[in-house]
């Protein structure tokens, strides 16, 4: 099927591959969509490019714009193999209305043609998977459903709304929080990580050079904000915030399980409020899996923080095997 066919498509709209030039276009877009299902704008044209700079990612055949005669993007959908050929993310943005169905339909059934390439590359014995995030009640996540996609997960956005004087963090015996330092901290900075995180749902593990370049390529980056608690020699866990304009971003937090129940966790967090606070920041976000094994959301409610906003993880299994999210 060609990609510049107008099937599934209203009159007036066709479907066509972005450019880099689109970025702003595209955020544009995507905000409007925001605005209309979440009541705030999200998206900048750096997130864009940043998702078009993803390991793998190829902006010729992972991504599609629905455009109109004067070449207004009306519709814009992507996938991403999170773990090669195995594990694929999509996203769709349609606005709400009468053409929602039908350019999410045209827009998904491409992300579909491509997740099966990935398909015929992966071995035959593995499982996999296709899965969107979608807003609770949305008209997405309602697309969703009906095509067959069912809920597997749901995610919170925690927010802070800082004050004058941001909290105190405490003081932990036998353990020192000091900021990151590029060139000598990446090696433990990733092994905190990942195994923070390899207990959470569908983790796979990143190799160094991937997992670096995906949380410091974005031009907000300024890893003077990161933070690492350090047990002596060992690295018992790490932060990394982002000051986006509008609402700071806690990307990550992990702890290694042989340092969890000793607040290591929330005294980073509020380390990251008040190196954001210098900075300006008040409104300081974060997500997080509603069903973490860790008992992150707990952790968050201690440091001051609350529920905005839900989403959730539609998956479908394309094909049953041999689980490969844990692999490296």
């Amino acid at each position: 099927m060609s990609h510049e066919s107008t099937d599934e498509l209203p009159a007036g709209l066709v479907l066509r591959r972005p450019v880099v030039a689109d970025a702003e276009a595209v955020a544009e877009f995507m905000c409007a969509v925001d605005v209309a299902e979440i009541g705030e704008a999200e998206t900048d044209a750096n997130d864009v490019r940043d998702d078009w700079g993803l390991p793998r990612f190829d902006i010729a055949r992972d991504a599609w714009l629905v455009v109109d005669d004067d070449g207004g993007v009306q519709g814009y959908g992507w996938i991403w193999d999170k773990v090669p050929d195995h594990e694929m993310i999509g996203d769709v943005y349609a606005m709400p209305g009468e053409t929602h169905r039908a350019i999410a339909s045209a827009l998904c059934a491409r992300i579909e043609e491509r997740a099966a390439e990935h398909l015929s590359a992966a071995d035959r014995e593995d499982e996999v998977t296709l899965g969107f995030f979608a807003p609770v009640g949305s008209p997405w996540a309602r697309f969703l459903d009906e095509r067959g996609y069912p809920v597997t997960r749901t995610y919170f956005r925690m927010e802070i709304v800082l004050g004058d004087e941001p909290p105190t963090p405490p003081s932990i015996p036998g353990i020192e929080i000091r900021t990151y330092q590029p060139g000598a901290d990446e090696v433990a900075l990733h092994l905190a990580m990942q195994e923070s995180f390899a207990e959470h749902y569908l983790f796979s593990a990143e190799p160094l050079e991937d997992w670096m370049k995906r949380r410091s390529a974005h031009p907000v980056t300024d890893r003077s904000l990161w933070r690492m608690a350090w047990d002596g020699p060992e690295p018992a866990g790490g932060i990394l915030p982002y000051p986006f304009d509008g609402m700071a971003w806690i990307r990550e937090v992990g702890v290694r399980r042989a340092w969890r129940s000793r607040g290591v966790g929330r005294t980073l967090l509020l380390e990251a409020f008040a190196a954001l606070h210098a900075l300006g920041h008040r409104r300081i976000g974060l997500g997080v899996d509603a069903q973490n094994s860790t008992g992150a959301t707990r952790l968050y409610e201690s440091a001051g923080m609350h529920v905005t906003l839900r989403h959730e993880f539609h998956r479908r299994v394309l094909r049953s095997g041999r689980p490969v999210s844990a692999q490296g």
